[in-house]
């Protein structure tokens, strides 16, 4: 993981302005664009910790939110949002390695990661992901 104020094709202080209004405290892109070997179907992940007290509900709805807010700015629906700690373990080791934080410490990132890949379970993953479609169905 490093921390980066420019990578090819993004408009990187737009998503750290975007970060900055929401209630978030860490934001890194992975994936193909954190690579550099994105191509035009693309999309740009990015992973988020959201700040402690949110509900379920209101992670959900933030999430939406910023994935309206970043694709408006962005000019493309090729934008997802996850939380850090909703991520299934395969992920981090991808954030680990290529991940870019845009907002943010790259120190809290760090820290983040590894409180997640220490305490999450399958069994939380999968409840996480109901929690998240049970969100889903009630906000939409």
């Amino acid at each position: 993981m490093r921390s980066r104020t420019e990578i090819s094709g993004v408009d990187v202080d737009a998503i750290h302005r975007i970060l900055e209004s929401a209630p978030v405290t860490v934001g890194v892109i992975f994936g193909s664009v954190s690579r550099g070997d994105d191509h035009e179907r693309s999309d740009v992940d990015l992973a988020v910790a959201y700040e402690e007290g949110l509900s379920a509900a209101e992670r959900t709805r933030e999430r939406l939110s910023l994935i309206e807010r970043l694709s408006v700015r962005l000019g493309t629906d090729s934008i997802d949002v996850t939380g850090i700690r909703d991520l299934p373990p395969e992920p981090h080791q991808s954030i680990r390695n290529n991940g870019v934080v845009v907002y943010g410490s790259f120190a809290e990132a760090e820290a983040l990661l590894d409180s997640a890949e220490s305490t999450r379970t399958k069994e939380q993953t999968i409840e996480a992901f109901d929690d998240i479609l049970g969100d889903i169905r009630r906000v939409v």
